[in-house]
């Protein structure tokens, strides 16, 4: 049992790259640039399921922390990242192949504030809890 909540703290990582509130009322909408973050889970080999799960965990962590300083009733997050290409030769740096809509999670603000970290321990474990309303619109990269 302690092997297994080890895993499960590993994969909530620390946000990197832009969290931004894109929109405020009812429901504040937040965008979050995960570029750096994606490149650390390719870099981890941590892809597939696993990886979408330490991804989903990280943003709901992170709106329940921006849950404490909302007045919305709902947040939502936008998880995007930058899709590199081949290397340019000239340049020496991949190319930019687009963004990746990964996914759009959804919660009630005083749920999250109360139950967040605690949701975000059952997803990085592979249970998405019923407040938590996630739309898969893209992927992660493959393994290379």
């Amino acid at each position: 049992m302690l092997l297994c909540v080890c895993l499960t703290l590993a994969a909530i990582r620390p946000i990197q790259g832009a969290f931004i509130l894109a929109r405020s009322g009812p429901q504040s909408t937040y965008l979050w640039d995960a570029s750096q973050y994606v490149m650390q889970l390719v870099s981890d080999k941590q892809l597939g399921d696993q990886g979408m799960q330490a991804l989903e965990a990280s943003a709901v962590g992170e709106l329940a922390v921006r849950a404490k300083s909302s007045s919305a009733q709902t947040l939502a997050v936008s998880i995007v990242y930058q899709r590199t290409g081949a290397m340019n030769p000239a340049y020496g740096v991949a190319t930019f192949n687009g963004v990746e809509k990964v996914c759009t999670i959804v919660v009630a603000r005083a749920d999250v504030a109360k139950n967040g970290l605690m949701w975000a321990d059952e997803i990085a474990d592979g249970h998405v809890p019923h407040d938590v309303a996630v739309k898969i619109t893209g992927q992660l990269p493959p393994l290379r």
